[in-house]
């Protein structure tokens, strides 16, 4: 057997051991965040350079005279709270194909597709997945036929099938409705063009 690499792993652990037991940590960096020394003892370092207050932190008045002062966190602005509460994410309006085995004429599904999540971070989450719940609209209703999309009765089922799948992509909280406005069943040829 080879004992060379077991010698130098154990040689290692050694070093490492020595050096933990030995090691202390430098005063000067304790200096730097501005912790005052024990009373009587006096930090060269301190004496020809003005001390160092962290960007972060704002000193607060002392209240005793040789109390240590007190490091308090400064206060940072991060801008306006984030609404709470329900949210509606537009997603588009969309032109969708049907499948159609009756007639010749291609009928289309046009409708505004919006989804109303529970909280900001789900409605943000909704954004970000955008064009992969616009791709499950797309191939839910392009195997739907006609008949069947047509009416009230059509645009329900269809929102209800698409409530459920973006139920199961939404992790970061509840979809809780999603809704087809300006839902209409027209003849491909009557569809109006794609605006940009």
């Amino acid at each position: 057997m080879n004992r060379l690499p077991w010698i130098v792993v154990g040689l290692v652990a050694l070093l490492l051991l020595g050096f933990l037991f030995w090691y202390t940590p430098d005063r000067r960096a304790a200096s730097a965040v501005n912790v005052p020394a024990p009373a009587g003892e006096e930090d060269p370092a301190s004496v020809s350079a003005p001390a160092v207050v962290a960007p972060a932190t704002a000193r607060a008045p002392a209240s005793r005279g040789d109390a240590p002062p007190k490091l308090v966190p400064a206060v940072v602005d991060a801008g306006p709270p984030e609404p709470r509460g329900p949210q509606t994410v537009e997603l588009g309006t969309h032109n969708v194909y049907l499948k159609d085995d009756t007639t010749t004429e291609k009928r289309v599904m046009r409708f505004e597709l919006r989804v109303t999540v529970s909280n900001a971070a789900a409605a943000k989450e909704t954004r970000l997945r955008r064009d992969d719940l616009i791709r499950m609209a797309f191939f839910l209703g392009s195997h739907r036929v006609a008949d069947g999309a047509l009416g009230e009765a059509g645009r329900d089922r269809f929102a209800n099938d698409l409530l459920e799948r973006y139920r199961n992509v939404i992790r970061l909280g509840t979809v809780e409705a999603v809704e087809l406005a300006r839902y209409e069943v027209l003849p491909a040829a009557k569809v109006p063009p794609r605006q940009p």
